[in-house]
């Protein structure tokens, strides 16, 4: 999701996305279980990774405004792919 531009949807991303990510983007590191970030020149990049799914946000986000957007995301996700909508 990207500040006043949306960008929803599902992807499939190939396993070992992480890994892709941590030799292409500089600097982009473990922040917690499940949840990695990086700077770049528009902002950080928050990124959780699940079993299935990635979610991330990129902007001027601190990490605690990350944080509550990417767990009500996550929870949203959850709930989405057990179906219950």
């Amino acid at each position: 999701m990207f500040h006043r531009r949306a960008l929803l949807g599902y992807e499939a991303l190939a396993p070992g996305f992480v890994k892709k990510l941590q030799g292409a983007i500089p600097g982009f590191s473990p922040a917690g279980e499940d949840r990695y970030r990086a700077d770049l020149p528009s902002g950080t990049l928050w990124l959780l990774s699940r079993e299935r799914y990635h979610l991330g946000l990129a902007g001027k986000a601190t990490r605690a405004q990350a944080e509550a957007i990417l767990s009500d995301l996550d929870g949203r996700a959850v709930r989405w792919l057990s179906g219950q909508r």
